[in-house]
């Protein structure tokens, strides 16, 4: 999943669950991310812990039996409001602040009339020189 946070790489962090205990491990050249307010590269997981990963935090937990067979990362309500205030990457909508597009809309309408055509440039004539 891309995340709309410039401090959070593409393939940042790679979390995987094996028996009963989960590892995580930042990716390439990825920045360290905070576990529980400690930064760290790799590491444990268990439940109820937060990890934030540039300006996105993510609650450890484990999902139900009903919507899936393997128990992973979901993201924290906090983390999830808050993305929703973010723009998408991919989006074609206008965001232009915290008031979204509000404030493109608020905007005065663009005049109506057409810009002045430039003028048009004096005729001169030349007297012919005298060959005297």
């Amino acid at each position: 999943t891309l995340l709309a946070d410039r401090d959070v790489a593409e393939h940042h962090i790679q979390i995987e669950r094996s028996g009963g205990a989960a590892k995580f491990t930042c990716l390439g050249n990825a920045s360290p991310v905070l576990v529980n307010g400690v930064q760290q590269t790799t590491g444990s997981l268990v439940g109820g812990d937060l990890i934030r990963i540039g300006n996105t935090e993510l609650r450890v937990g484990a999902r139900s039996v009903a919507s899936s067979a393997s128990p992973t990362a979901q993201v924290s309500g906090a983390a999830e409001s808050a993305q929703q205030q973010r723009p998408s990457l991919y989006s074609d909508k206008d965001y232009s602040g915290p008031t979204g597009g509000q404030a493109a809309q608020e905007r005065p309408p663009s005049p109506t009339k057409p810009p002045p055509q430039p003028q048009r440039r004096p005729n001169i004539q030349m007297k012919p020189k005298d060959d005297n």
